[in-house]
């Protein structure tokens, strides 16, 4: 799980602002040595802004073992923040991934008027439903890196490296893809109270709606944490 310890090249793990950190602190990659780039060509911006006081700020989130190994964790332009928190897409598809049914997965942030953004994956998978993968990330991951809206495609779409193409994944979901609120305003149509609540309940917690009952509560549903609560509190007030 380490890309091991460097030999040819020095190696600091530091915060934003540059203040080194200690071992197994989570923080921006920084490498020095005579085989690195020595710039982008014909990009003077690009190069400064890569390349400060002899050392290449990679993008990469790492950390250091007491032992001198480095673990890559992320990149930091593809960190989704969740009302504040950080998620890393990476982990999130890793776990997807480790689900039977998935042959490929990938993670990414969308935009959301509540949280800022929230987890959207979308996935290649056999005959297997949506509620089925949000139990499996539940059982792995916490509350707020499990997946708003999970997708399923034909295909990921990848580039001529084999890196999927995240720009080309959001335009074939696109047609489909959904906000709590498309949710909560579906759930509001028709019937009567209680059927709306419950429908509203059944989409912000993941659950099918015959799960839930006028008594189901925080301690008898397993998608109804803190997080989850203040996003039906919106829901219903929507």
């Amino acid at each position: 799980g380490t890309v091991g310890r460097p030999v040819d090249c020095e190696v600091r793990i530091v915060a934003p602002d540059g203040t080194a950190l200690p071992d197994g602190a989570e923080g921006k990659l920084l490498l020095r040595g005579n085989n690195l780039m020595s710039g982008y060509l014909g990009d003077p911006e690009a190069t400064a802004a890569t390349l400060r006081d002899g050392w290449l700020w990679t993008g990469d989130l790492a950390v250091r073992d007491p032992d001198g190994f480095i673990r890559i964790t992320g990149r930091r332009k593809n960190l989704i923040i969740v009302g504040g928190t950080n998620v890393h897409p990476e982990r999130v598809a890793e776990v997807l991934r480790l689900h039977l049914a998935v042959h490929e997965a990938c993670v990414f942030g969308e935009p959301d008027q509540d949280w800022g953004e929230v987890v959207v994956a979308a996935v290649v998978a056999a005959e297997v439903d949506e509620l089925a993968l949000v139990r499996h990330c539940r059982e792995q991951l916490a509350p707020v890196e499990v997946p708003s809206r999970i997708h399923r495609l034909l295909e990921l779409p990848k580039g001529p490296s084999g890196k999927v193409v995240i720009a080309r994944v959001r335009e074939l979901i696109a047609m489909t893809a959904r906000s709590g609120a498309d949710a909560a305003n579906f759930a509001t149509c028709g019937s009567d109270p209680a059927t709306r609540v419950r429908a509203i309940a059944a989409a912000t917690f993941r659950v099918a709606p015959e799960e839930l009952a006028p008594s189901s509560g925080p301690n008898r549903v397993s998608g109804w944490d803190s997080l989850s609560h203040l996003a039906f509190l919106m829901a219903l007030e929507r």
